[in-house]
Order: C-alpha cells, then sequence, then structure tokens
C-alpha cells in the first residue's frame, strides 16, 4: 500500500506552518482525533511529539505539497491566499517540509514538528542532505511569506467536540 498526503502549504496559528508532516495528522480518525486533541493539546512537546509518531506506523507514501496558492498571515482557516506557485513532491515527508521552510524563508526552529522530526533523529531535517532534481530552494525562495509570529496555545473546545459529535449521530441515525 501506498499513502498518497495532498497537503497545502499554510500558515498555522498553533504550529507556525502546516505542510506534509502536520496533513499526517488527518489519518486519525473519528474521535481520536479530538481526543489526542483534549488530551495532549495543552502539552506544547507533546502534541507535536505524536504528530511526528504518527510516521513511524504508516505505511511509506507520497507527499505531494500544493503551494499554488498558499495561505499566510493566520491560519489554518483565517489566513490570507498568498501565490507561491509551486508544488513539492517527496517520499520522506520530513524532507519536504525542510525544503519548503527553506522556500518561504521560515526558520526550522521555531516550526515544533520539525523541531521534533530533528530531535528524534528522523532523516531529512538536513538541508544540505537533500537532492533537489528541479530547483533548489534558494531557486524558489520568497521574503514575503508571513507565518503567526507567537503561536496560539493548542487547546480544544469540549462543547464543539460533544455538538459535532450529535451532529455526526443526527446524521447517521437519519441515514443523511
Amino acid at each position: 500500500d501506498l499513502l498518497v498526503n495532498l497537503p497545502r502549504v499554510k500558515a498555522h496559528q498553533q504550529m507556525r506552518v502546516t505542510l506534509a508532516v502536520k496533513n499526517y495528522f488527518g489519518c486519525v480518525s473519528g474521535f481520536h482525533k479530538p481526543w489526542w486533541h483534549m488530551r495532549h493539546g495543552g502539552d506544547k512537546p507533546r502534541f507535536p511529539a505524536l504528530l511526528v509518531a504518527l510516521l513511524a506506523v504508516l505505511p511509506d507514501g507520497l507527499s505531494l505539497v500544493d503551494g499554488v496558492v498558499a495561505m499566510h498571515e493566520s491560519g489554518p482557516v483565517h489566513g490570507e491566499p498568498y501565490p507561491l506557485g509551486l508544488l513539492a513532491c517527496a517520499t520522506n515527508p520530513v524532507a519536504v517540509d525542510t525544503a519548503l521552510l527553506a522556500v518561504l524563508g521560515v526558520d526550522p526552529e521555531l516550526s515544533p514538528l520539525w523541531r521534533e522530526a530533528r530531535r528524534v533523529g528522523l532523516p531529512g531535517t538536513r538541508l544540505d542532505e537533500l537532492h533537489f532534481p528541479e530547483a533548489a530552494p534558494a531557486d524558489l525562495a520568497v521574503r514575503d511569506f508571513v507565518v503567526p509570529a507567537t503561536l496560539n496555545p493548542i487547546r480544544f473546545n469540549p462543547f464543539r467536540f460533544a455538538k459535532n459529535s450529535l451532529r455526526r449521530l443526527v446524521l447517521r441515525l437519519t441515514g443523511n
């Protein structure tokens, strides 16, 4: 099996930027996703550690990152469109994140997910060890992509969880 990961380039108020590694959180299904948010969201280092740990339990894959029109300034939902004009692809999600951080001009140390991947020794965190068959990040670099200067806590609203759970239950029971 092959997992195809299709993230979009976005600024993110809790992770600074979301790219390939963060998008793997979409593989967490059903009630597990909000549970992770409730249980571990308040622990700043724990949540990135869980997301990075997903990479070890999921099948090999391909990350094709959509940066044609990215989202910057805020995010992951209320940001501003940014015409980045690129697609990035790699079998290593950490490597594609490292390359895209360089393109965006974001210090990797400011990304909790990148820091965790480096801390646990995952390959792909060193830009000088990556191979670029077409264009290097320096050839595509932008200088005006804006990410949040400070990160918000990773919180989870239990009332929103209850409301969404009830809505899903009603839809399931009514066949919609």
